[in-house]
């Protein structure tokens, strides 16, 4: 898995504007316990530098929410 790639206190970052999708990599991520979710939502901290994709984009002028999730390898 993803885990095996990611250095002990390194961080995974995801962004979606789908809400299924979005509760979905939560629920992944919560079960994977080689990580710790540091902090999401909406607009999480550290985030903001990223830049915006065009899907991003996309889903801001449909309306949608940006859902940021970040967490840390153990």
């Amino acid at each position: 898995g993803v885990a095996s790639r990611i250095k002990q206190g390194g961080a995974v970052r995801v962004a979606t504007d789908g809400g299924d999708y979005g509760a979905h990599m939560v629920s992944v991520m919560n079960q994977a316990e080689e990580f710790y979710s540091v902090e999401y939502g909406v607009g999480a901290a550290g985030m903001e530098a990223r830049p915006t994709t065009k899907f991003e984009r996309r889903g801001l002028q449909s309306d949608h929410v940006i859902r940021d999730l970040c967490y840390i390898r153990k």
